[in-house]
């Protein structure tokens, strides 16, 4: 698949926002490895990057979560107010960095890349993910956030009221999703009724320790139950199992039921 650029004559122009001056010039020369894409500006908080947003008007903009003077999810929630568009966190690979990461997600940033857990930094570990991400972004529609609101289902749980028969021959529902992803189901999986009649199995591309609090942040949104899968767990109607982070999993029957093999 070929991933969408910007014209021909116009690159991508990024906001950087990082309060360490390490990783503002590593990400500088990651992004700009890449001839589609240029650096529009470089901000060392949260105040500095909502500012920054409005003067330079940058396509996509990288945001830090842990910033001074203002927090990523605190410029976050104004740019998405003020002057939306296409924001990629950088979040820890903590169980507080995740559960701030779906928060920001919840409050329109397109998606996340995880920072390097120890060591100097490497841009080989983030460059193909973060590169990839910038061009899906700048490729993405943004709309407006209002005041009070989250992110909330593409269409209403009452619309799917009628979902409650499946074909006799479809026994799991099985998706997969990458970039974007963790922003587009937490808008696709409200809509589902919590009786919906067959069970759902998502491999979504995650670091480890993610999906937990991924599932638990999804449970509390659906009717459905959602959760992070485990061995030897049963694929129930009712019930999206996540499959967790760091390792393979594959359908296996049990009796007469399907189950996760990790």
């Amino acid at each position: 698949m070929t991933m969408p650029t910007a014209h021909a004559d116009r690159r991508i122009r990024v906001l950087i926002a990082d309060d360490s001056a390490v990783m503002r010039s590593a990400l500088s020369r990651l992004l700009t490895s890449d001839s589609a894409i240029e650096i529009a500006g470089i901000a060392k908080d949260g105040f500095s990057a909502v500012q920054q947003v409005t003067t330079l008007d940058p396509d996509v903009v990288t945001l830090d979560l842990e910033m001074p003077v203002m927090n990523g999810l605190e410029a976050l929630e104004r740019i998405m107010r003020d002057r939306p568009r296409p924001v990629i966190m950088f979040s820890s690979h903590t169980v507080e960095g995740a559960e701030a990461t779906f928060d920001a997600l919840a409050l329109g940033a397109f998606d996340y890349v995880p920072k390097p857990s120890c060591g100097p930094f490497s841009a080989t570990q983030v460059r193909d993910e973060l590169i990839a991400k910038v061009k899906a972004a700048y490729a993405s529609r943004v709309r407006k956030l209002g005041a009070s609101e989250r992110v909330t289902p593409l269409i209403e749980p009452a619309s799917a009221a009628h979902i409650t028969e499946a074909p006799s021959h479809v026994s799991l529902i099985c998706l997969g999703s990458s970039t974007g992803g963790p922003a587009a189901l937490q808008r696709i999986l409200p809509v589902l009724p919590g009786d919906f009649p067959v069970p759902m199995v998502i491999v979504q591309h995650m670091p480890v320790g993610f999906t937990g609090p991924f599932a638990r942040r999804l449970d509390g949104l659906c009717q459905l139950r959602v959760q992070e899968a485990s061995q030897g767990q049963p694929f129930e109607p009712g019930t999206v199992s996540i499959a967790p982070a760091g390792w393979q999993l594959t359908v296996c029957r049990r009796g007469s039921r399907l189950a996760a093999n990790l």
